[in-house]
């Protein structure tokens, strides 16, 4: 199961402050997926660890049919708000595990996962559940195209740090394990409300630091015909050596 969810009023402060990077790699996933994707393959997108919304909602108002799967109701709520002025018919969201969630078989032409999402599974069990839901749900030909902090990234776990502004405050803290793989970080903080009042949040993290190679073969063994690294900037080309890249995507067809 997840390690972490945003609900209460951290769902509120992720929707306000740190929805940026969805918005601007939308629509570099959907100009390579169309530019390399099957052309009669399936216009509908699953959104893995949707969040807010934003993302979905790209490639939903650029005729796509959008499913978006989340374990937090609070965020959910939030894609809902942001979702409000688009035909309901053209997308449905899901409260549930990524690594557990049933989806219709071969229904999608691309699956999505981003901000690290995935390095909240517990580990490789689990990363291998959700690859596995995931090459069941596309149709032949689609791409699984998601990103994940390297060991390297998670590293940088290793620090204490502070946002104060007059809408919010957050503290944060955390540590990074490389004999466990894993990085835990709790953040604090305080959201101002509508009635100028503050409310407080408390928000635990566990991310997973998997290696690009074992995060390959496991997409491989569960049926990926193609798969690479790449840069958000450039998904189309391959990276030969990730080197100190604190993030990478992987981009990978059934």
């Amino acid at each position: 199961m997840l390690t972490s969810g945003y609900d209460g009023p951290a769902a509120r402060l992720y929707d306000m402050v740190y929805s940026g990077r969805a918005r601007d790699w939308a629509p570099r996933i959907r100009a390579f997926h169309e530019a390399h994707g099957t052309p009669d393959g399936p216009r509908t997108v699953i959104d893995l660890c949707c969040g807010n919304g934003h993302l979905l909602r790209h490639f939903v108002t650029e005729g796509y049919t959008g499913i978006g799967v989340d374990l937090s109701a609070d965020m959910l709520e939030m894609a809902r708000k942001n979702l409000k002025d688009v035909d309901h018919d053209r997308y449905d969201l899901i409260e549930a595990d990524v690594s557990r969630v049933a989806l219709p078989a071969g229904c999608a032409g691309l699956v999505v996962s981003t901000v690290d999402a995935l390095n909240h599974l517990p580990g490789p069990a689990e990363f291998r559940d959700c690859v596995r839901t995931v090459a069941g749900a596309l149709a032949p030909g689609g791409h699984f195209v998601f990103d994940l902090l390297t060991p390297a990234g998670l590293a940088d776990a290793n620090q204490v740090g502070a946002t104060v502004l007059d809408d919010h405050v957050v503290v944060s803290r955390g540590v990074f394990l490389p004999e466990q793989s894993r990085s835990h970080s709790r953040a604090t903080g305080f959201l101002r409300r509508k009635d100028g009042l503050y409310e407080r949040f408390d928000l635990n993290a566990t991310r997973y630091a998997f290696t690009p190679e074992e995060v390959e073969a496991v997409l491989r063994e569960e049926g990926f015909s193609h798969v690479h690294r790449a840069r958000i900037e450039d998904l189309g080309t391959p990276l030969t050596d990730v080197g100190r890249d604190e993030r990478v995507f992987f981009v990978a067809r059934r």
